[in-house]
């Protein structure tokens, strides 16, 4: 069986985990690139079996609305046509929409009429399934397979101790330290974040590590100011230092103002780490009581309540993340390539 990925983002590891358990169910796996046009090369080189998209964004969007019709428009017929041509279509629905909010309503209604393509659509739960069938206007939801998405055990290093890795980024050893993680994008809140975050104790820290487009990037330092306990790391996290950051904090704050599926959610689980988090469906689907502080997403001081209540019991943060490492191990990737291959050989 030939299944060719689209896209693959080199940084995503996601991707390279369920690609490399495939394999060893003997899926050959082709990294289908980043996006643009691939209609020459499914027809003369891949001759997949199957095209499992992840992403649609880099097939639809373009700068311009007219830009981003025509693309949109294009795609269509030519996936109709490779269709037609035996290649079979799978959709893992990762977002419900392009995290940039660029030209919502074309991309809507184009997706609705992609939607229709799949042979089979993978969801990571139970509700994320119902949001997709209602989202997209799926005609018999018998088409859509819940897939539980595998966790980052043991994907990355994570040797360094908590001491160590403070002392590295400059931390206090006794400090309550908070950690905002992943790629900077307007819909995860983080200038929300750190403007409730200044009103706590000066005794807490916040740690901000990930990448931002310049404008951004501007804002968070426009918003954090003179701050002395806020630590912001502007750029890409290598992998063998993504333990640096999560063993040196104690909990994980995910301020998300909407959510489909929370990969840094994950990530924080497996690592251990407790989470503060918005009551919204797809963080629910991950974490409960046991493992996360969670408030009323909208509401005044909600998120800054939460964050000090956090602080308040430092030793139940740490019986949290022995809680969130618990539940997320069973979500292993072996068991995810199993129910892929599942979905691969029902259609």
């Amino acid at each position: 069986m030939r299944v060719v990925h689209l896209p693959v983002y080199q940084d995503n590891a996601y991707q390279r985990l369920l690609m490399d358990a495939l394999r060893r169910l003997g899926v050959e796996t082709i990294n289908g690139g980043g996006g643009g046009n691939f209609f020459r090369t499914a027809m003369l080189r891949w001759k997949a079996d199957i095209l499992h998209f992840h992403w649609l964004h880099p097939y639809l969007i373009r700068p311009s609305a007219l830009g981003t019709v025509l693309r949109s428009a294009r795609l269509l017929i030519e996936l109709s046509i490779l269709k037609l041509c035996g290649q079979r279509i799978i959709w893992t629905v990762h977002n419900l929409k392009n995290h940039d909010n660029r030209h919502l309503a074309l991309e809507h209604w184009f997706t609705r009429r992609f939607a229709r393509l799949p042979s089979a659509i993978i969801a990571h739960s139970q509700v994320a399934a119902g949001q997709i069938a209602s989202t997209f206007a799926i005609n018999g939801p018998a088409r859509i397979h819940v897939v539980p998405h595998g966790n980052y055990v043991g994907c990355y290093p994570n040797q360094i101790s908590r001491t160590d890795a403070r002392a590295k980024l400059g931390l206090a050893q006794e400090a309550v330290v908070f950690l905002f993680f992943g790629r900077i994008q307007p819909y995860k809140g983080l200038p929300e974040l750190i403007c409730e975050f200044k009103s706590l104790p000066l005794d807490l820290q916040l740690v901000v590590a990930g990448p931002a487009d310049a404008e951004m990037e501007q804002k968070v330092r426009n918003e954090i100011g003179t701050a002395q306990n806020i630590v912001f790391h502007a750029g890409f996290v290598p992998d063998e230092q993504i333990q640096l950051y999560m063993n040196a904090c104690d909990a994980v704050v995910l301020p998300y103002r909407d959510i489909f599926t929370s990969s840094a959610a994950m990530l924080a689980m497996s690592f251990g780490r407790a989470c503060v988090a918005p009551r919204l469906s797809g963080m629910l689907e991950l974490l409960d009581e046991k493992g996360a502080f969670l408030y009323k997403p909208g509401q005044p001081s909600a998120l800054a309540d939460a964050m000090r209540f956090a602080a308040d019991d430092p030793a139940r943060l740490d019986k949290m993340g022995v809680s969130n490492l618990a539940k997320i191990s069973a979500q292993d990737w072996p068991k995810t390539a199993i129910r892929t291959l599942e979905v691969y050989r029902s259609i």
